[in-house]
């Protein structure tokens, strides 16, 4: 039986990739790609209650030599993936003969240097600060309106409650519970984007690609509609195309996304926000009225 996976198994980590297709191990952290054969390690663990791999590479060669500090530490944002990513590469090792001097056997080259992004934390926290200022407004205003307006304002409530709540309720359903399913138990893949869906409100746009991708148990699928939406400029069918990291629930592989990307956690951020400022505003002037 052939030691190769039936996929190229990958594990992500903040500032951290490491990608493993049965013959040699890519690591990638910052701006430095390290390549390693597999012939080149001797032995794989977990450590750190599971969410780390261990590499130890063969003979005794100095960390000096290529960068990486004996043994090689491959931390993985996912306890499960880093245990599927160990068990393919004890799998490979087991039917290949290691090297006598690994560390020898390991290269390293320079990536180009990426544009700076704003992290994930950063974006939450502008949008709830925005909102939490949204909010203390609203109060300030509502707790100090007249009486004859706060009957007014129940018209308002009648309509931003339901529609706060609704908006609230559908961006914890379709956008934050399956960015939390896949990142505590998604496996991630290399599949392709081989089209779109695509969904329209007014001037607004959001395209979906259908993603093509193999599970690391060797099933294929085709046009799965990813949970993570992507900025397209046009209706173009090829606008979307291409070669994609693909993370999909191995207990439901039709929940699968594509990579975070800064539209997808914009909208989640403004939706979710936006929800729960209606909603807060709601019961803040329907509490008011039944205190006065």
């Amino acid at each position: 039986m052939s030691s190769r996976p039936s996929a190229e198994l990958i594990v992500t980590s903040p500032g951290s990739t490491a990608r493993f297709d049965g013959e040699r191990l890519w690591i990638e952290r910052e701006r430095t790609r390290w390549t390693v054969p597999l012939q080149a390690i001797d032995s794989v663990r977990l450590t750190k209650e599971g969410s780390q791999v261990s590499i130890t590479l063969t003979g005794h060669g100095r960390e000096a030599d290529h960068g990486l500090a004996a043994p090689v530490s491959i931390p993985s944002s996912d306890p499960y993936a880093a245990e599927v990513f160990s068990r393919g590469l004890r799998r490979a090792l087991a039917e290949r003969e290691p090297a006598d001097d690994g560390h020898a056997l390991v290269t390293r080259e320079a990536l180009p240097r990426r544009p700076a992004r704003f992290t994930a934390t950063q974006r939450w926290s502008a949008a709830l600060v925005t909102g939490w200022l949204a909010v203390l407004v609203v109060v300030g205003l509502v707790s100090r309106a007249p009486a004859a307006m706060l009957s007014g304002l129940l018209l308002v409530v009648a309509w931003t409650m339901p529609l706060g709540t609704g908006v609230l309720v559908n961006s914890v359903r379709h956008r934050i519970r399956p960015a939390r399913v896949l990142r505590r138990r998604g496996l991630t893949v290399p599949g392709r984007m081989t089209g779109q869906a695509v969904r329209k409100h007014k001037d607004s746009r959001q395209s979906y690609p259908l993603l093509a991708f193999t599970t690391v148990d060797g099933t294929p699928f085709q046009d799965i509609r990813s949970v993570v939406s992507v900025h397209a400029p046009s209706d173009d069918e090829q606008a979307i195309r291409g070669a994609v990291d693909v993370t999909y629930d191995p207990e439901n592989p039709a929940l699968a996304a594509c990579g975070r990307t800064v539209s997808h956690a914009g909208w989640t951020a403004a939706l979710t926000v936006f929800g729960a400022v209606l909603t807060v505003f709601s019961v803040v002037v329907v509490g008011v009225l039944l205190t006065r």
